[in-house]
């Protein structure tokens, strides 16, 4: 009797190292950006760029793949600028609309597009976070928020930084808002500030607006050169054109993870992943719209009268709106180089 259980033990010792085995190559194998393709095409190249680039969206791509078509049903929220309307679309529908013509106005009159009201809960206050992007009004956001964190919780600017605090780390935005109870708007680099966990111990007292500036491609692709331009002449344009041959984004503006829709899906991936670990209730605090970035200042006074959120001062302002002349002299080949490096992958986001 005891050989028959010692030979059923070594089986089943057997079985759980096999199970072991398979749950370990499955761990190992991960959702992957990269091309198999090993062409010496620019695109090819993109998608084997180091994984520094594209660390931060494989949670965000496991989380896709891990939850049901209905979760990935989030409602983006648009303004009419002309007639202050809102209308909203689920994600997943104005993604596959958003190419390199779209304009902010193709949402807005798209089938997709249904009248809605921002269903903000009851008796809560509503904390504005800006998610910021280069050559998107930008300049005039970062100003207003620091003026409104020293006027509502006397944070002053540290030496020459044009950045308000919080703007680039979650672990101090987290502070910012614990120690400054009367601030309403915050600045936040689109591409490091994810939704987080965190947002929940918040949720008692607030409900969050998060607020994305939205600005054609073509424009946009073409504004981020002018102003690598702007800042550093031709050098610079040579710079950003040895950094095109090689598919690499420029440390400033013209760098495709910065652009609007990269920058959204990420915030959405994030909120997918929360949903994903069943952080309940946090889906009802959080709403997303998206603006056409000239018309911000309309928005918040359109979304004041109707919902009573908080106006931010200074957001009229347009700052740095009006750039010199010029750009770079072979604008139009590595505006080419561009979109052969990254464009294609706009289509994907999703």
């Amino acid at each position: 009797m005891s050989s028959v259980v010692k030979s059923q033990q070594k089986h089943l010792v057997i079985f759980i190292k096999v199970l072991v085995a398979i749950s370990i190559l499955s761990s190992s194998t991960k959702l992957s950006r990269q091309s198999t393709d090993h062409t010496t095409s620019r695109s090819a190249r993109q998608f084997s760029l180091d994984n520094s680039r594209s660390h931060r969206r494989d949670s965000v791509d496991l989380a896709r793949s891990s939850v049901t078509a209905k979760q990935l049903d989030i409602p983006i929220f648009l303004m009419d600028s002309s007639t202050h309307e809102i209308s909203a679309m689920e994600w997943k529908s104005l993604a596959k609309q958003w190419n390199r013509n779209t304009q902010y106005a193709d949402f807005i009159q798209s089938n997709d597009s249904v009248d809605a009201t921002i269903p903000f809960p009851p008796n809560k206050r509503v904390l504005v976070f800006h998610h910021l992007m280069p050559k998107t009004a930008s300049s005039t956001l970062r100003q207003s928020c620091q003026d409104t964190q020293l006027e509502t919780c006397g944070i002053e600017p540290k030496g020459g930084n044009k950045r308000p605090d919080g703007y680039i780390s979650v672990k101090r935005l987290m502070q910012v808002m614990n120690e400054c109870p009367k601030t309403r708007h915050y600045c936040v680099k689109s591409d490091t500030q994810p939704l987080i966990k965190n947002y929940t111990e918040f949720h008692h007292t607030n409900s969050f607006l998060h607020l994305f500036p939205f600005r054609n491609y073509e424009e946009w692709v073409h504004s981020a050169l002018k102003q690598v331009y702007f800042r550093d002449g031709e050098k610079g344009c040579q710079e950003e054109d040895a950094l095109l041959d090689q598919c690499l984004p420029h440390r400033y503006e013209l760098d495709f993870d910065r652009y609007g829709k990269s920058s959204l899906s990420y915030f959405l991936g994030s909120w997918r992943h929360l949903r994903m670990k069943k952080r309940l209730g946090f889906d009802d605090h959080h709403v997303v719209l998206m603006y056409d970035y000239r018309y911000l200042h309309e928005t918040l006074k359109s979304l004041n009268a109707e919902y009573d959120t908080p106006l931010l001062p200074g957001t009229d302002a347009k700052k740095n709106s009006e750039r010199p002349e010029g750009t770079c002299k072979d604008e139009g080949m590595m505006i080419r180089k561009f979109h052969d490096c990254f464009s294609d992958a706009l289509g994907d986001i999703e």
